[in-house]
């Protein structure tokens, strides 16, 4: 009877912390002008914390590799690209005069830092978008975001497989033959990444914002690991860093578009 007893408890407990865990619309400890503007306990609202925390977990064996990224990051980054391109990627509207380029980040922490929302968002996306069995706020691709995300996948998953040690099948090969160069794979992942990244920004709010799967993917940001969410003194700074990023990929991909095919003799 005891066991009986233990186990119910241990249930109550369970069902108490689901109930805590779980953001609820409307709720008064929570409602402020702030959460009512940004909306955030509407765009979540059913979803277990835990569950959603989970989603943008970092994997722990991955921290060494990703700091390394950004210190190759930081020398790329160094006087890479010219200053007129950095002065057009650092403009807010349309003819808008600024004096100052772009700037980036000077050290590896800071890079890492900045780069972290959008980390999260990536996660958020590939672990919404696979079968799972707990229930996460909806939102929508567009044509072209989807068709993005798909050629990143896949391209992700060749480099993981065959960076892995796993041998190309014969068929694979063929293909690749004459063709294929070591880091082809992690070019191709680089450049299918910052595509969809980019793809995530091309896109015209029309009914609801939080249908955006952008807009949906920041919402996430903007819980707090315990409890609430985070206030307009701690959000905005993830909102910039986002914001400063992506500028950064679009001069990223301006410098890959305009570089020139293997046969050419200049830049046009």
């Amino acid at each position: 009877m005891q066991r009986i007893w233990m186990r119910a408890d241990e249930c109550a407990d369970a069902s108490e912390k689901r109930k805590q865990d779980a953001i609820q619309r409307g709720d008064t400890t929570e409602t402020t002008p702030w959460i009512r503007r940004t909306g955030w306990d509407r765009c979540l609202a059913g979803c277990d914390r835990s569950d959603l925390l989970e989603v943008i977990a970092e994997p722990e064996e991955n921290d060494k590799k990703q700091h390394d990224v950004a210190e190759e990051n930081e020398e790329e980054w160094n006087g890479k690209s010219g200053v007129m391109l950095r002065m057009e990627a650092v403009r807010s509207e349309v003819g808008q005069q600024r004096f100052t380029p772009l700037r980036p980040y000077q050290e590896a922490t800071s890079i890492a830092r900045h780069c972290r929302p959008w980390q999260q968002m990536l996660m958020f996306f590939v672990r919404t978008q696979r079968l799972h069995d707990w229930h996460s706020p909806v939102y929508r691709f567009n044509r072209r975001q989807k068709t993005a995300f798909e050629a990143m996948i896949e391209a992700v998953s060749k480099e993981a497989r065959y960076g892995g040690g796993e041998t190309k099948s014969e068929e694979e090969e063929s293909e690749d033959e004459g063709s294929h160069h070591a880091g082809d794979d992690e070019a191709a992942s680089g450049s299918s990444r910052l595509r969809f990244c980019v793809e995530l920004t091309n896109q015209t709010i029309h009914n609801q914002e939080y249908d955006m799967a952008m807009v949906c993917a920041t919402a996430f940001l903007g819980m707090h690991a315990q409890h609430g969410f985070r206030d307009p003194e701690s959000y905005p700074p993830i909102l910039s860093s986002i914001i400063k990023v992506a500028r950064f990929m679009i001069v990223q991909q301006a410098e890959e578009i305009d570089q020139p095919a293997e046969d050419d003799s200049q830049y046009s």
